[in-house]
């Protein structure tokens, strides 16, 4: 095994995975899964910018409308929704989901909202 190939694969499993998946999670813990996981969606056009910055691969038009609608779509959705991520210890947020307000404490086997729904973690 050459050394190129154990620096790619440092590179793969230090950075890419290790710190990619922390980072995910802390993200995740600190702002909720909701607000988060639809950055996902960016990972083509990251994939197809790195691509062409680092080998030199062709952007096509096709490519370039598809990471338009994307970015543009994830940004749309996140500065219009509204914060929802975990609530304060003993407080209370609002549950955009539910359109009510819901306890941040367990109230029994479910958190109850006062749409008078049950949910398990206040509407997701």
């Amino acid at each position: 095994m050459s050394w190129r190939s154990v620096a790619a694969l440092l590179f793969i499993v230090g950075l890419s995975t290790l710190w990619g998946w922390a980072a995910w999670g802390a993200l995740i813990r600190r702002h909720g899964a909701t607000t988060i996981a639809p950055f996902s969606m960016l990972v083509p056009f990251f994939g197809i910018a790195s691509a062409a910055l680092i080998l030199g691969e062709p952007v096509h038009a096709t490519d370039v409308i598809g990471g338009v609608l994307v970015v543009g779509g994830v940004l749309a959705g996140a500065l219009a929704a509204p914060s929802r991520g975990p609530a304060p210890s003993g407080g209370v947020r609002k549950d955009a989901f539910l359109g009510g307000w819901c306890l941040s404490r367990r109230v029994g086997p479910a958190d109850v909202c006062r749409s008078g729904r049950e949910s398990h973690g206040c509407g997701f």
